[in-house]
């Protein structure tokens, strides 16, 4: 009988490596990440969320804790190692991790327990000082950067930024940042045509039925043969993506298009029929950020970001590997 092994393969917070079996934890710093690059967009209050719930200090009610995450780790290589008595290099190696995943289990109920994390129990939480200090130093590899959108959270929690723009206003409430102003001011003046896929594939599908009596089962049709078309990807729009029928009813029932005031148009069929059929279709697809945009202030916040980006890249390459 085979009996699978339990160890996980991408367990959160912890990391293997596989050249010399070292065990190492990974705590977050910020709340989340945008695509796997490491990089958050909030340094609010809600940056320190990640690591009130590594602490077990959130108030979510099904938070994913440094803690438990060891323990279930542990409990995987407890098993794996009692059938493993005729592979000895591997249940060598799983041992290893096993008394290193015991010593992080024994840091952890320290620190828990230390005055240092009670910065993360108030209404507004705050980094604990000892990451504070290390996020100030000279020789970090963890950079910040301050933004100016405009509409702005008072509780910033960046420390020590490597780039900001301006955050305060005169006193008739006019940013004081001429840098912040210029793009604001630019941008309200360009037209901004999105130019990302779904938009792409929405305008083909409404220019290949010009011409016809539009129907809902047209616009399915036109659908599918323009996503296979212009992405490759054969989706089926009769159906939405757990299994229901996607008819005509169904959608204007879930979408209450019969309660609204204004005419219902192929755009907003697409639109629905994208949300209920293929609700991951651009998930994975690579495109240029700047496609995306809609608005000034998007385009505002994304040049700023683009600027920070090059500064940071800037400090790190003068720092060198």
């Amino acid at each position: 009988m085979f009996i699978p092994l339990t160890e996980p393969t991408s367990p959160q917070y912890i990391s293997i490596n596989q050249d010399n079996n070292e065990v190492h934890l990974m705590m977050p710093v910020v709340r989340v990440s945008v695509g796997e690059t490491g990089i958050s967009l909030d340094n609010t209050c809600k940056s320190v969320y990640a690591l009130q719930e590594f602490f077990g200090k959130s108030q979510r009610p099904q938070q994913v804790t440094v803690q438990n995450e060891l323990l279930h780790y542990k409990e995987a290589l407890k098993f794996d190692i009692s059938l493993l008595m005729d592979m000895p290099v591997l249940k060598e190696q799983k041992q290893e991790r096993l008394d290193q995943i015991n010593q992080y289990i024994d840091l952890i109920k320290t620190i828990q327990s230390n005055a240092i994390l009670n910065t993360l129990d108030s209404q507004f939480p705050t980094y604990p000082e000892p990451l504070q200090r290390l996020m100030r130093e000279r020789n970090t590899n963890l950079y910040s950067m301050v933004l100016r959108p405009t509409v702005q959270d008072s509780y910033l929690r960046s420390v020590n930024p490597v780039f900001s723009v301006k955050r305060t206003n005169d006193l008739r409430g006019n940013p004081n940042s001429r840098f912040y102003q210029a793009l604001h001011d630019t941008y309200q003046r360009i037209p901004i045509v999105p130019k990302d896929a779904r938009t792409h594939l929405t305008a083909a599908v409404v220019r290949s039925l010009a011409g016809q009596t539009i129907t809902f089962e047209n616009i399915q049709h036109a659908l599918s043969q323009k996503t296979k078309e212009l992405l490759g990807v054969h989706a089926d729009f009769t159906k939405t993506n757990d299994g229901k029928k996607a008819t005509k009813a169904f959608i204007d029932e879930q979408m209450r298009f019969l309660d609204s005031d204004m005419p219902v148009t192929a755009i907003d069929y697409v639109d629905a029929l994208l949300g209920f059929c293929v609700p991951a279709l651009f998930d994975t697809l690579l495109e240029p950020t700047f496609y995306t945009i809609k608005t000034a202030e998007e385009l505002s916040i994304l040049t700023q970001f683009f600027l920070a980006t090059v500064n940071i890249w800037g400090i790190a390459s003068e720092k060198g590997p």
